[in-house]
């Protein structure tokens, strides 16, 4: 467990989990992180941006959760509401999460997955 919900809450400005929510998703995230990081993230590289990143992802990962999975590439709410989903065969969440933590530690060369 990356983050606790009061980081989550206090630190980060979180909105979306609920406290119910939250320690599901905080375990997903932290998951994803380790993926991408080829597990390279230790207590003594759990920095600042990397506990950021864990809450964005949470925050990301509730809102694919609301849509059933489905990532909303276009909607228009008007007389009639329509919404376009990407269908590529990537995991929607794997996807967001790599994007959110290459914004944050993508300099760092914890993503490095080379030799």
């Amino acid at each position: 467990m990356y983050v606790t919900y009061e980081y989550y809450l206090g630190t980060y400005g979180g909105r979306h989990a609920s406290t119910v929510a939250f320690p599901g998703l905080e375990v997903r995230a932290s998951s994803l992180v380790n993926y991408l990081t080829t597990n390279r993230v230790t207590e003594d590289t759990l920095t600042e941006p990397i506990k950021m990143a864990v809450c964005e992802i949470v925050d990301a990962l509730e809102k694919l959760d609301q849509t059933d999975g489905r990532v909303i590439t276009s909607e228009s709410v008007g007389t009639s509401q329509s919404m376009s989903y990407d269908v590529s065969k990537t995991s929607p969440e794997l996807t967001r999460a790599k994007s959110i933590l290459m914004r944050y530690i993508g300099h760092t060369g914890l993503m490095y997955r080379g030799v």
